[in-house]
Parts: C-alpha cells; sequence; structure tokens
C-alpha cells in the first residue's frame, strides 16, 4: 500500500473508531515493518511498522489530522501488545533527562487530546 493509500486507510479507520492503539491498526491494516514511529530519538510510541505508515501517520498529525493521546499501558497489555522497554509516562519526563530509550504508549484519535 503506497503511502497516500495508508494515509487514507488510517485516518478512516481512526474516524470511525474513535481511537485506535497501535496493536488496533495493525489487526485492521497491514502496517508491519521494519521502522519505528518516535517521539524523540529515546522515546518511541510504536516500532515494527512499515515506512509508508509511519509517513502517513507523520503527515496526518502534521495536518491535525489526528493526535497522539498518552494512555495506561494497560491498554496495550489487554491487547496483548506493547514494547519492551520502560514506560514513558510523559515526553517531559523524560526531555534531555535519559538516553535510554523509553515507550510511551499512546492512541490514535481524531479529536485533539485538549478539546472539551
Amino acid at each position: 500500500m503506497n503511502t497516500g493509500d495508508m494515509k487514507s486507510a488510517i485516518l478512516a479507520k481512526v474516524t470511525e473508531n474513535g481511537a485506535l492503539t497501535f496493536v488496533d491498526i495493525e489487526a485492521m491494516l497491514e502496517i508491519s515493518g521494519e521502522h519505528s514511529l518516535s517521539a524523540t530519538e529515546n522515546v518511541y510510541f510504536w516500532d515494527g511498522i512499515s515506512k509508508e505508515a509511519v509517513q502517513a501517520i507523520f503527515e496526518l498529525r502534521n495536518e491535525s489530522k489526528i493526535f497522539y493521546y498518552p494512555v495506561d499501558p494497560i491498554f496495550y497489555l489487554s491487547q496483548g501488545g506493547g514494547l519492551k522497554l520502560p514506560i514513558a509516562r510523559t515526553l517531559a519526563q523524560l526531555q534531555g533527562k535519559s538516553k535510554k530509550l523509553h515507550w510511551l504508549p499512546v492512541v490514535l484519535t481524531t479529536r485533539h487530546p485538549l478539546a472539551a
């Protein structure tokens, strides 16, 4: 699937469901690959996804069509997913403080986290 098709498919699934984990998205779409989606060089949202999926999510986020919303790791663990990294609760918690890799569990949503 090319980046444009991936972008449309991800946006449609997130819109339809309100919020999705990467485990959810993997179950609905073929996004497996060898790339990572990260907030910083040390904080990962997800790993093992395709270049097209990374680019599609990046573009959707830059266009403010989807947002990352931090969630409790139980959202992922209850689905049998997650990354085998220490958990970051927030990006601010780690900024400039750790060189170690961390996982920040998020859902993708179309609703801005600060919207009322």
